[in-house]
């Protein structure tokens, strides 16, 4: 990096933090990844880190890395990796104590939040986040290390944008082998059809698999190898309109039953009172 280039990344970095937040040149070989990084995000590709080191050698870093006063990374791996590629010896970097001393679901929270902000990810790639993330929320004691009343499902679904039972959607499609993972990440397939195949058995989705991995149409295979429906089974939305009309049907009847007897007993009541008008005279004669 030349010093102009390296002033400039000096100035742009010391402008993005708070003042507190000092930012130092520290060696890159001194740093390490965080555990659950390579775990839950996966690395930029060899074009994507290429253009990413294109950009560092030509404009410097506009943005410290942020690291736990260990060394763990906790934002900027791919920054890290694109100085590597480049050669650097140092980075700019912010050694976030006040991190390290709130624990490890702090460090998490900002690990999230720099790889959702700074990239585009699929489907899958949310799901798989979601997996593994969603074991880091408990120590090695099985307690919860984030502790508030905000489950980590909606804390991603909220930074995804998406609801969390979408969430827990897309975490099922981890089930399917990866080349239908695949396929939903490059949109070959909708996350709707990928659904359909969780009822099948290993061997057909497999097969599955092995059809989209040969370069076969994934739509096209779903279409003739998921379930069909059962003609029997009444969607639910034709299941409650008939609900609907059973239950209409059901009153107007107990109405009519309710006149019908109405209508009985008035003439019940009619009968007796003209069978006392004719018997009326005998009575009166006997006494």
């Amino acid at each position: 990096m030349t010093n102009r280039t390296q002033a400039a990344s000096n100035k742009t970095a010391k402008s993005y933090l708070a003042p507190k937040h000092k930012v130092i040149r520290i060696e890159v070989d001194g740093l390490r990844p965080h555990p659950s990084q390579a775990a839950a995000f996966a690395d930029l590709s060899d074009d994507e880190l290429g253009a990413l080191a294109e950009n560092m050698e030509s404009k410097g870093l506009e943005n410290p890395i942020q690291i736990l006063p260990d060394g763990t990374i906790i934002t900027g791996h791919q920054r890290v990796r694109a100085a590597k590629l480049l050669g650097w010896t140092h980075i700019d970097a912010v050694v976030r104590h006040d991190v390290a001393d709130a624990g490890p679901a702090a460090a998490l929270e900002l690990l999230i939040d720099d790889n959702v902000l700074r990239r585009h990810m699929g489907p899958m790639a949310m799901a798989r986040a979601f997996a593994v993330l969603k074991m880091q929320v408990y120590n090695d004691d099985g307690r919860r290390i984030i502790r508030d009343r905000v489950d980590i499902r909606d804390r991603l679904a909220k930074r995804f944008g998406r609801s969390g039972r979408q969430m827990d959607r897309l975490a099922r499609l981890l089930e399917l082998p990866l080349a239908i993972q695949d396929a939903v990440d490059c949109k070959r397939l909708t996350v709707a059809a990928a659904t359909q195949l969780l009822v099948l058995g290993e061997a057909e989705r497999k097969e599955i698999a092995r059809l989209m991995a040969d370069g076969g149409d994934a739509r096209a295979i779903v279409r003739s190898m998921a379930p069909k429906p059962d003609a029997k089974c009444i969607p639910r939305s034709e299941s409650i309109s008939t609900a609907v009309g059973l239950l209409a049907t059901a009153t107007a009847e107990i109405k009519k039953l309710e006149i019908d007897a109405e209508e009985l007993n008035a003439r019940s009541l009619s009968v007796i009172r003209k069978s006392r008008e004719t018997l009326a005279p005998f009575v009166d004669t006997e006494k």
